[in-house]
């Protein structure tokens, strides 16, 4: 389901506010005095340091006029994957987006998006072909923010776009028993272009300062249809109703007023807390949440899924991080298919499971590094029926992955990174025998945040 652009950085200047002394007493104690004089004085170097602790910096509430708020739905992507039995796959994907509060909790936007990919593989009737296309959108959005507590905000945004896409798909040899020659219904060529209106309304969580986490529905008109080479393949707009998790945060704008009990300052001896110290969660737009429904106007196409990918790093100690993954997804759509001319039936069900870790380094206070390599299983079961007859199997693979983003800290506790990823699958079999493993290759972007939670003994952190 879901990118290198420019990224803002905001550093945040902490000011340190040192105690006032004690008062004078107006009448000295002489026994005090003597008392004093004949105690041995400490030198300066043997003055007691006081304790460190880390405390959370005052700033202003989420929707405060002059902020930036960046999601999950920002990113960037270039990646090639290449197959045992000669299959690949080329994709390059950028989709920048912002939203800027223009006074206190109203919102505009822009996004945009432009991909690119290059697919060589297996079609749907088992003959080899080659796809490649193109497709960008561009839009405007406005939302408002309604507080609903302290913790907590509704952010309905409405978006216009404009969206357009074209595929083109020809025979192409890349196997060891070359094929006699292309199938009647290659070349095949489709495109799409057209308006889209979308609201989105989720109710967000605000974990800490500058920091979301959000669920709910996303509904969506497109009035581009598909046309293609195919009579039959083509259609009207397509309606969508979906609900989804979005992961992000805010920066900028002028401080609002925070309650007395949090909005001091830190003491003597406090630093602001960072990223990758003992107690420290992370978490990122790598998780997602989401259920969908699509139908295709003036046919009976439709597709409709559910998937549940939560990651999330635990750092159990200082700069070093473990962290777990899940995914549980299914699938099902009802399509075109374009050899035969008769709808498809297509169910795709995957169930897998990772575990992490993760080393951090500082290189700047704005500016760190966070390695992290992972290991994957999971199973997957396909399948298509045309007119009732096809077949359906399943898939049991286990991957190796590492990925080594630089992390900008635009403010505490929102970040935007980047950097390689690479995966390597170490199995991948079907149960008919077929193997298919694959190398994975690219570079990804990515919008996270992280919170401490206090731990026992530990002073607890100030939060608004």
């Amino acid at each position: 389901m879901e990118r290198g652009a420019s990224a803002i950085v905001v550093v945040i200047s902490v000011l340190a506010l040192a105690r006032d002394a004690s008062a004078a007493s107006p009448v000295p104690d002489p026994r005090t005095e003597m008392d004093v004089e004949r105690r041995p004085q400490p030198a300066p170097d043997d003055a007691p340091e006081p304790a460190q602790s880390t405390v959370e910096l005052p700033g202003a509430r989420f929707g405060t006029a002059g902020q930036l708020a960046l999601t999950g739905a920002y990113g960037a992507s270039i990646s090639q994957t290449t197959f045992h039995s000669g299959a690949t796959f080329v994709d390059f994907t950028i989709a920048p987006g912002i939203d800027w509060f223009v006074v206190d909790h109203l919102s505009i936007g822009v996004n945009g998006s432009y991909g690119h990919v290059d697919a060589q593989g297996f079609l749907s009737d088992g003959s080899t072909g080659r796809t490649t296309g193109t497709s960008w959108s561009g839009g405007a959005r406005v939302g408002y923010d309604i507080p609903l507590g302290r913790w907590s905000s509704w952010y309905p945004r409405f978006t216009f776009a404009y969206d357009d896409a074209s595929y083109d798909t020809r025979f192409v040899e890349f196997r060891a028993s070359p094929q006699a020659a292309a199938p009647a219904w290659l070349p095949f060529h489709s495109s799409s272009k057209g308006a889209r209106v979308e609201l989105f309304a989720p109710i967000l969580l605000h974990v800490r300062n500058h920091l979301f986490v959000g669920f709910g529905p996303d509904v969506s008109h497109s009035f581009a249809g598909v046309n293609a080479s195919a009579p039959a393949a083509t259609t009207g707009g397509t309606t969508s109703l979906s609900a989804a998790l979005v992961v992000g945060g805010y920066f900028g704008g002028r401080r609002g007023r925070a309650p007395e009990a949090d909005a001091s300052p830190p003491e003597t001896g406090q630093t602001p807390a960072r990223f990758g110290e003992l107690g420290t969660w992370a978490i990122s737009a790598e998780s997602s949440v989401s259920t969908s429904y699509a139908f295709a106007d003036r046919s009976s196409y439709w597709a409709g899924g559910v998937r549940l990918a939560p990651t999330v790093d635990y750092f159990f100690t200082h700069h070093v991080a473990a962290g777990a993954s899940l995914v549980i997804s299914d699938g099902r759509s009802r399509v075109y298919d374009i050899p035969t001319g008769q709808a498809a039936e297509n169910v795709s069900t995957r169930l897998g499971a990772g575990v992490r870790l993760g080393v951090s380094g500082n290189l700047a206070s704005w500016l760190s590094v966070f390695p992290t390599g992972e290991i994957d299983v999971a199973r997957a079961d396909d399948g298509r029926a045309v007119s009732g007859q096809g077949a359906e199997h399943a898939r049991t693979q286990a991957s190796v992955s590492l990925f080594v983003p630089l992390l900008f800290h635009v403010t505490q506790h929102l970040f935007v990174g980047v950097g390689p990823h690479a995966s390597a699958d170490i199995l991948s079999s079907r149960d008919d025998g077929v193997e298919n493993k694959g190398v994975f290759i690219g570079a990804s972007a990515v919008v996270g945040g992280w919170f401490k939670a206090p731990l026992t003994g530990a002073k607890p952190e100030r939060s608004l």
